[in-house]
């Protein structure tokens, strides 16, 4: 647990310290309505699908349990492709990137009756964006020879460190995946996935200048809700107590590659 500690502390210090060169405003989220400037909603709503999905739990995993008695940490590298030129992100993001990468510390402890809690740090890089999410998994496992093991999923993600909004995730899934041994050393384990995601998204007071005033227009815009479908496929790797897991998160909006080294106990 001291080693949990010690990276949890380490990835809030880097999300203290580094460049949030990429951190989304919403000062420029607005447009021209009859001579007037207003809240552009429809580049909000997308921005806050676009964030739900960067501060998501990543490398969600197998179906399968690390059992009542086990335990997992892994650090997961994701990385997810935007589209730097759409609305949302040119008008919130100065030179928007086509790539965005995070860092993220992944715990997972298993319960009885097939129960597993888990929980995730995150980092979003030059964003100055971090989450924190918890989840809880109920797996049917081994419940035929050939057949594979299946879990629902529920859990919650909040951001914070960005200046002009906020935003919670709610996300519900369904997992599939199937273990194969490999010479009694390695077990390879395919999984797919699909979860619904409900993000949630306010702004804080923001300010704007409009025209010639040195004054900013300060305007609030209020709780947007959105539905987001995921589509997950993802390979896990184990060989003794260390793991690498792979995984492709797919949406209609950003999609995203996780990479994942950790330790099982």
């Amino acid at each position: 647990m001291h080693r949990v500690a010690s990276l949890s502390l380490a990835l809030g210090l880097c999300a203290s310290t580094a460049s949030a060169q990429y951190e989304p405003r919403l000062g420029a989220v607005r447009l021209e309505q009859n001579g007037a400037k207003v809240v552009d909603i429809e580049s909000f709503r997308a921005l806050a699908r676009d964030l739900g999905h960067l501060v998501a739990p990543k490398g969600v995993g197998p179906a399968s349990t690390t059992g009542s008695h086990g335990f997992d940490i892994g650090l997961a590298v994701p990385v997810s492709f935007i589209d730097a030129t759409s609305s949302q992100w040119s008008k919130a993001v100065t030179d928007a990137p086509g790539t965005l990468q995070a860092i993220q510390l992944n715990v997972r402890k298993g319960l009885p009756l097939s129960f597993e809690l888990g929980a995730t740090l995150a980092y979003v890089a030059k964003t100055g964006v971090s989450s924190l999410g918890a989840s809880l998994k109920w797996a049917y496992e081994g419940y035929h020879k050939y057949g594979p093991d299946i879990a629902v999923r529920v859990g919650f993600s909040g951001m914070f460190g960005a200046r002009d909004l906020s935003v919670l995730v709610i996300d519900t899934g369904l997992l599939l995946s199937k273990a194969f041994g490999v010479n009694g050393v390695l077990t390879l384990t395919p999984y797919a996935g699909y979860i619904i995601a409900i993000t949630r998204a306010s702004s804080t007071l923001v300010g704007s200048l409009t025209g010639t005033s040195d004054r900013p227009e300060k305007f609030v815009i209020p709780l947007e809700t959105i539905a987001v479908h995921h589509g997950a496929l993802g390979l896990r790797l184990d060989a003794a107590h260390a793991f690498v897991n792979l995984e492709l998160l797919l949406t209609g909006g950003i999609q995203s590659f996780t990479s994942q080294v950790g330790a099982s106990f």
